[in-house]
């Protein structure tokens, strides 16, 4: 979304501002999020009553979010540079099969929401059908993908903008967090 935002006019603070509100509310709401089955986990609260207790506060902030991001983003309207849109929308195309089948593991976190599944099972189920699709339309091996869950994708289109959308750690740049959630979870 930052990569979209630098071809408009609206100011890139405000959408990284706009994602990480989103990313809050996500992570909060999200019976997949992990720091949402911890907090069930170690209070012995069942999941979805967890998640319906945090709506009392979680839905009322994040309409405030909506309805600011709204107008600053009203304001902010203006022209696209069609020119960097198009470039990374080539650029991708360019270096990726893309297709609209591929939102189906979006479609079944959401699915797993609503018919409130196991975190697991829907986790588990996601990552199965992500797994099935990357190497059934992107042509990547079941070994790649181990390799980018574990060490992280990268990939040089030699376009500037696109790069930094593409190339991203994998488990291992998240070892120090992980860390620190052993350690809460001990304590």
């Amino acid at each position: 979304l930052v990569g979209v935002a630098s071809t408009t006019s609206i100011p890139v603070p405000l959408v990284i501002a706009a994602v990480v509100c989103g990313a809050w509310f996500g992570d909060k709401m999200s019976p997949l999020s992990d720091t949402t089955n911890l907090a069930s986990g170690v209070s012995r609260v069942p999941l979805y009553d967890h998640i319906g207790s945090m709506m009392y506060t979680t839905i009322p902030a994040a309409l405030v979010a909506l309805v600011l991001f709204t107008a600053a983003g009203l304001m902010h309207s203006g022209e696209m540079d069609t020119t960097r849109a198009n470039l990374i929308c080539d650029t991708l195309a360019e270096h990726f099969n893309l297709n609209p089948i591929l939102i189906l593991p979006a479609i079944l976190v959401l699915l797993v929401s609503v018919f409130k599944l196991p975190a697991l099972l829907g986790m588990g189920l996601t990552v199965v059908v992500s797994i099935v699709f990357a190497m059934v339309f992107q042509g990547v091996n079941f070994v790649e993908l181990m390799n980018y869950a574990a060490n992280g994708f990268t990939l040089s289109t030699g376009v500037d903008i696109v790069d930094p959308m593409l190339n991203r750690g994998g488990i291992t740049s998240m070892t120090g967090l992980l860390i620190t959630f052993m350690v809460a979870s001990v304590m």
